[in-house]
């Protein structure tokens, strides 16, 4: 019976603590700096053990009720696919000009998604910033 209960508790050990491994997407991040309605400054910091690569594609949502909607594309996006890397405990400033693919941001809450790979795997990070 003690080994029974033994094996149980070990299982429950292993299972939580694969758990506690954070994923790459959340130790990297995407924080607004500055911005106008045209174009934003967003830092990209990466506190994770691994390198991420990203392009300069990237994705609008606008806050609307509460919920997060997808802005309409006035043209598509005309994205340069080179990944640019994003080594383990750096950061690095993106700027970002939205005119061309959104036309100017009337006030309001927006996120920004930008699209980041990990280790042959995609994740979605977004920082968020206001037209004033």
């Amino acid at each position: 019976m003690k080994k029974v209960i033994l094996g149980i508790v070990l299982a429950l050990i292993m299972i939580f603590n694969t758990g506690c491994e954070k994923s790459p997407s959340k130790l990297i991040s995407l924080t607004f700096k500055e911005g106008t309605n045209h174009s934003g400054v967003f830092i990209f910091k990466n506190e994770s053990d691994y390198e991420a690569k990203y392009d300069d594609g990237f994705q609008i949502m606008k806050k609307e009720d509460g919920r997060w909607t997808k802005l309409e594309m006035i043209n598509d996006l005309l994205s340069n696919l080179i990944n640019t890397p994003l080594k383990p405990g750096t950061s690095n400033e993106l700027s970002v000009d939205w005119e061309y693919v959104y036309g100017r941001l009337p006030k309001g809450s927006y996120k920004l998604i930008k699209r980041i790979k990990v280790n042959n795997l995609n994740y979605d990070i977004s920082g968020i910033f206001n037209v004033e």
